[in-house]
């Protein structure tokens, strides 16, 4: 056989093996970078989701009655006109008084605690995603 042909012969034979190679290293790569674009979509998508359902929530309501004062944590409970509970952070808690007022517009990321006398309190309820945004 002459020496041509089998120089022939072993580049291909090298050829068919750097194809197979580059197919088992880059065909994982490529599947891996689609499913990560796919999942970081889907976490935008769900963020967004829960930042446009506060944003659209709205709620006038007057304090019934205030939680345990001794309870633990970053919030604490208060009593809403119909006697549902709702959760407020601590700081606020401590401001507030049975026949204060909270509100939530539609459209706005802030909830107003409007006080007996007439000071108000304003909580933005969507700083943290709309960081994530």
């Amino acid at each position: 056989m002459p020496k041509d042909y089998n120089q022939n012969v072993d580049l291909e034979k090298q050829d068919r093996t750097i194809r197979r190679v580059l197919a088992q290293v880059l065909i994982p790569i490529f599947i891996l970078i689609i499913a990560l674009g796919y999942l970081r979509d889907n976490y935008f998508r769900d963020t967004e989701n829960e930042y446009l359902k506060i944003r659209n929530k709205e709620y006038r309501s007057i304090i019934r009655s205030l939680g345990n004062a001794n309870q633990q944590g970053p919030t604490r409970i208060i009593f809403i006109n119909n006697y549902a509970q709702y959760e407020i952070p601590f700081y606020i808690y401590e401001e507030l008084s049975v026949g204060d007022s909270i509100i939530k517009n539609r459209g706005s990321n802030f909830e107003l605690y409007i006080k007996s006398n007439g000071d108000t309190i304003s909580r933005d309820l969507n700083s943290f995603l709309r960081s994530k945004l």
